[in-house]
């Protein structure tokens, strides 16, 4: 369940509670989100929601919204806008690729063909 949504800039933060009680922190980047076409409130406190996620690496909860279910509607936030080389990616790692494989063959960003890597740390 929606705990809390802030439309803010750089990133839209969405808190929610999942049905263990657990919190998670869920930001979107903001020109994903209005690129989507969708409202500044279009989650609120209460809603039920399932969410599709990147999660953190370390495993702890909070992640990047890929998008999500409401009343029983998908809502895509980033295929929206072109972004299949993200879902091909998601793809490759659950057929069980090796992230590091996966990320060698994304370009660098800025070569021309809208392909950003991930920054490792």
């Amino acid at each position: 369940m929606a705990e809390e949504f802030i439309y803010r800039r750089p990133h839209p933060r969405l808190t929610l509670i999942t049905e263990e009680g657990d919190h998670w922190e869920i930001e979107v980047p903001v020109m994903f989100w209005d690129r989507a076409g969708y409202a500044q409130d279009e989650i609120k406190p209460g809603d039920e929601l399932t969410v599709l996620t990147w999660p953190h690496r370390t495993g702890r909860p909070d992640g990047a919204m890929s998008g999500f279910t409401k009343d029983g509607v998908f809502h895509s936030v980033h295929d929206r806008i072109g972004q299949a080389f993200a879902n091909e990616a998601a793809d490759r790692i659950d057929a069980g690729e090796e992230l590091d494989s996966v990320l060698a063959d994304m370009p660098e960003p800025g070569n021309g063909d809208g392909r950003a890597r991930r920054q490792q740390e």
